[in-house]
């Protein structure tokens, strides 16, 4: 008999979407500038997921947008703003930033490795927050989209991060070319198919990480 996942409980559903509410809310106070345009961003978001529309990707300009996390060079995109935005996986964030921070705190080593990093939203959050425990603290960051490639590398350099390597491939389970397909309403490469296909380099997590020095030692996050 398969067995199943036990149901979620309700007092952590209530949690979760009570959080996810008020981090939404704050979202715009967390900005340091184009706040106004955070908030309607949102609500565009919200309605967009709410009805099953599609996000448009098409975009003529970037933005530089400011938040407590970082600073962003994005596409001027629904979906570049709502993830840029510090309520995006702010849980996920929060649980990620509290194990690194014990990890360092404890006097480890730690490896942050940032799969499909896009613009570099994770890698900027945990390179600016822990700026000051670079020496224990190092990042790989992995992005095959060119695009975004050029983002992140961008961004990297805005927010002064000197403890990040960036790598144009992406991460599969043989080192070489690999077809993906690309997501045009997110400005993504996924593994699900789409009317555009695309090949990119790969890499395997065990060779990217085998020359890195005292690795035995290192405590890895992904």
């Amino acid at each position: 008999m398969e067995k199943t996942a036990p149901p979620f409980p309700l007092r952590a559903k209530i949690r979760f979407y009570l959080s996810l509410g008020y981090y939404n809310l704050i979202a715009p106070l967390e900005c340091k500038n184009l706040r106004f345009k955070v908030f309607v961003n949102q609500i565009r978001y919200l309605i967009a997921t709410l009805r099953g529309f599609k996000l448009h990707s098409r975009h003529t300009s970037k933005l530089l947008l400011k938040t407590n996390f970082g600073t962003f060079y994005i596409r001027d995109t629904c979906w570049d703003l709502e993830s840029a935005a510090p309520s995006f996986e702010r849980l996920d964030i929060d649980h990620l930033l509290h194990l690194i921070a014990k990890a360092l705190w404890a006097g480890k080593k730690v490896l942050f490795l940032d799969i499909g990093a896009q613009f570099g939203k994770y890698t900027v959050t945990i390179g600016n927050r822990f700026k000051r425990y670079s020496k224990n603290l190092s990042m790989l960051a992995f992005e095959p989209d060119p695009e975004n490639f050029t983002l992140l590398s961008r961004n990297v350099k805005i927010n002064k991060l000197k403890n990040v390597r960036l790598l144009r491939k992406a991460i599969s389970n043989k080192k070489g070319e690999k077809q993906f397909f690309y997501y045009e309403p997110q400005n993504m490469i996924v593994s699900f198919p789409t009317s555009k296909k695309i090949v990119i380099r790969t890499d395997t997590i065990d060779d990217v990480v085998k020359n890195i020095p005292d690795i035995e030692n290192t405590v890895i996050f992904i």
